[in-house]
């Protein structure tokens, strides 16, 4: 029996733009975004923490990563379409070290402020975050977390209570007291290194790092 399903063709970006009128790889509004105040960044910041509060193995960190991003994109996109466009591109696959993730989060507000074309700041995305992700897990998952844990399983083995304290409390005081600043610094300083470039050149998004 026939069947009558249909087969859409595949339609390229630029023809895609000419059948619809519209090319959902640039944003409508190219003027430059509002600035983000302290208290924007410090806020963005703040939400980083759930970052992981709604991971999936479908698309890892996006939801926390969307979540922590909204306030500032609400801020720098007035077009609600944009603003649309901009949370969609943002749902995609994303996955990074928690702790380090408010560095992507800095550059990636100063390229959407600066209203770059979707793809790129999707790819600058992933491509920036996977190596923040190899370096996080050397710093914090194998080294701070076995030094925290061999401090309070050996306390354990000598009959105290207190091991699994002392493990916990050790981890802690780094993750939410120097990890919480690194946190803020981070996103500031992320931010202002690109914030005021109006265009981040199409370089490998390692090489953007180093521009000034």
């Amino acid at each position: 029996m026939a069947s009558n399903q249909t087969t859409l063709p595949n339609v390229s970006e630029n023809e895609e733009t000419l059948l619809t009128g519209v090319n959902e790889n640039v944003y409508e509004d190219q003027s430059i975004g509002a600035e983000l105040t302290k208290k924007d960044i410090n806020r963005v910041a703040w939400r980083s923490m759930l970052l992981q509060a709604s991971f999936n193995y479908e698309r890892m960190q996006a939801s926390g990563w969307l979540y922590g991003l909204l306030p500032a994109l609400k801020k720098i996109h007035t077009n609600k379409r944009d603003l649309a466009r901009a949370m969609k591109g943002h749902m995609g696959f994303f996955n990074t070290h928690p702790f380090l993730v408010t560095f992507v989060i800095g550059i990636i507000l100063a390229m959407e402020r600066s209203k770059q074309d979707v793809n790129s700041i999707q790819s600058t995305k992933i491509a920036v975050g996977a190596p923040l992700g190899g370096i996080g897990d050397a710093m914090f998952w194998l080294t701070l977390l076995p030094i925290c844990g061999g401090i309070g399983a050996s306390l354990a083995l000598q009959g105290s209570i207190l091991g699994a304290v002392v493990f916990i409390l050790l981890f802690n005081v780094v993750h939410l007291g120097c990890v919480l600043v690194w946190r803020i610094m981070l996103t500031a300083w992320a931010w202002r290194r690109f914030h005021s470039l109006k265009r981040i050149p199409k370089k490998s998004a390692m090489l953007r790092l180093s521009l000034g």
